[in-house]
């Protein structure tokens, strides 16, 4: 859990850098005639090298400006100074390559952006520097491949995107490679079959899913193979539970004292 939460706050993270700097304006940006910075030309647009700060003075951005477009290397700022991402600007063309990383200097993440948007390969690190996860964009939508990485690049879960949306196999392992969980993805629902293991390979529990829901007999089992229970669902919604355990079913069944005197 720990990877992924990290992924998630690592996302949000390149996701404000980027639109901070296209949102942002020149309010705290203003020209300096002395050392050449932040200055426009005759028509209002940006030109040569420009540095941001925020209204207590502390640097947001640096970069140059060719005719009010952002070219070359632009480097983003932590409050305390350390550098938080770079992006790198072409002079020709609008992929623009984004680094970010955390206040150690290890790097946070990667990835290029084609028209504001996520497009190829994202990876995405821990805060040792390890790979934790990586994700492919076309446009601006998710697609391809994307996997969740254990510390020591093992694969914690893949699964694929189509469209957008979650498409074919789903897969989770346990540290030692062997497979946790397994199931079918179309058009980003859970549908079909699916299982769940003990990490020695035993099946755990088995069932099916309809539009993302527990739907029909669903078993469960021991780690020595003897069933444990069944559950029978309808659309998500418990119907009934059988425990072969005799006692733990005489247990689940049986009436309350409430239940008797009435």
């Amino acid at each position: 859990m720990r990877i992924g939460i990290q992924c998630s706050g690592i996302r949000i993270v390149v996701l404000v850098l980027l639109f901070a700097f296209i949102s942002s304006e020149s309010i705290f940006a203003q020209p300096d005639p002395g050392t050449g910075i932040n200055q426009v030309d005759s028509r209002g647009r940006k030109q040569g090298a420009w540095v941001k700060n925020d209204a207590q003075g502390i640097k947001i951005y640096e970069g140059t400006f060719k005719d009010d477009k952002p070219i070359g290397e632009f480097h983003y700022f932590y409050p305390d100074g350390k550098l938080r991402s770079t992006l790198l600007y072409p002079a020709t063309g609008n992929i623009v390559l984004n680094t970010a990383f955390y206040q150690n200097g290890i790097k946070m993440a990667e990835g290029n952006y084609i028209d504001q948007k996520k497009d190829g390969n994202w990876k995405y690190y821990n805060d040792l520097g390890e790979l934790a996860s990586e994700e492919n964009w076309s446009k601006g939508l998710p697609a391809g491949v994307w996997k969740v990485y254990y510390q020591g690049l093992k694969v914690m879960e893949e699964f694929t995107y189509r469209n957008g949306l979650k498409e074919g196999s789903w897969k989770q392992y346990f540290p030692t490679g062997n497979i946790k969980a397994e199931a079918m993805y179309i058009d980003g629902l859970r549908q079909g079959p699916a299982k769940f293991y003990f990490p020695d390979g035993a099946i755990m529990t088995r069932g099916n899913y309809k539009n993302d829901l527990k739907n029909g007999i669903w078993e469960n089992y021991k780690q020595n193979g003897q069933k444990e229970s069944v559950r029978e669902f309808d659309n998500g919604n418990l119907l009934s539970e059988t425990y072969y355990d005799k006692e733990r079913d005489k247990e689940l069944h049986q009436e309350s004292p409430e239940i008797k005197k009435e």
